[in-house]
């Protein structure tokens, strides 16, 4: 009978203490990097480091009432530099290689970015991505750009995005990502 209460002092004692206690977990994330160079969105862009968005203007459902149609199209850089608007190019760093990473979670088997808002958003819309001649890129392609870094100032590499109907659209929002892959040489 000792243990018993002994026990049930414990368990008591236990569930007192943590009912009022909080417990979590802390991540921390970072990296250690020689490079160089970093990457920021630019013209038609947000213009963050990194991470950045491009505002798409709204466009009628007409302009997207049938399979196939486009609309919006808007341009947009990515901008490799030093962080500080200055070149990142070295005697060992003279050339850029940029691609769109084509298992993206948003792109889907055509190629194009699918609109992540799902039923609450906008209906057979897609997002297509664009190169600098406004020719279509297959994102599932994985093609990469690339570019030697300017010797003075930032590089820039033009794209463009535009909505595409994959049937009559619906009104709503649209919002869709790519991962993106940079590397220096």
């Amino acid at each position: 009978m000792k243990y018993i209460k002994t026990a049930v002092l414990a368990l008591s004692l236990a569930a007192a203490g943590s009912a009022s206690a909080d417990s979590g977990l802390i991540t921390f994330v970072g990296s250690v990097s020689d490079s160089t160079c970093v990457v920021t969105g630019g013209s038609g862009s947000n213009g963050a480091l990194g991470n950045f968005s491009v505002p798409l203007d709204p466009v009628k459902t007409t302009a997207l009432n049938a399979a196939a149609k486009t609309a919006g199209r808007r341009g947009f850089e990515v901008v490799f530099s030093n962080g500080q608007g200055g070149t990142c190019a070295t005697a060992a760093i003279t050339k850029a290689h940029f691609r769109f990473v084509g298992s993206s979670p948003s792109v889907n088997i055509d190629g194009r970015m699918k609109n992540v808002l799902g039923f609450i958003g906008a209906e057979n819309v897609d997002l297509q991505m664009l190169d600098e001649s406004n020719a279509v890129i297959n994102l599932t392609n994985h093609t990469r750009k690339d570019v030697t870094l300017a010797t003075t100032g930032p590089t820039a590499i033009k794209f463009g995005v535009q909505y595409y109907a994959t049937g009559v659209a619906t009104a709503g929002n649209v919002r869709s990502d790519v991962i993106y892959e940079a590397s220096y040489d």
